[in-house]
């Protein structure tokens, strides 16, 4: 019996690492309504830009309000589809 190998999943697929440089349209499409999956120092959380002159313009927010700093995003995934439950009986 042959054995087949599977490759092993990339562990990048779908990340984006966070450049240094952030573009405007990059800032504004994710926001508290896009939020985005990141990742930093093996945590992983939801997140998103906020604008604020007081703070130095644009960051990073997080359900927690740490200002982090994510290596890398990705888009969150689509919600289960819900389906209503039915009584049979």
């Amino acid at each position: 019996m042959t054995k087949t190998e599977n490759p092993s999943p990339s562990p990048n697929v779908g990340w984006v690492k966070v450049p240094d440089d952030i573009p405007y349209e990059l800032l504004k499409s994710i926001n508290a309504d896009n939020q985005v999956l990141a990742y930093e120092n093996g945590r992983y959380f939801n997140a998103w830009f906020e604008f604020e002159a007081s703070e130095g313009g644009w960051f990073w927010t997080d359900d927690a309000d740490t200002e982090p700093k994510p290596s890398h995003f990705c888009p969150l995934p689509t919600p289960p589809a819900t389906t209503e439950c039915q009584d049979n009986g």
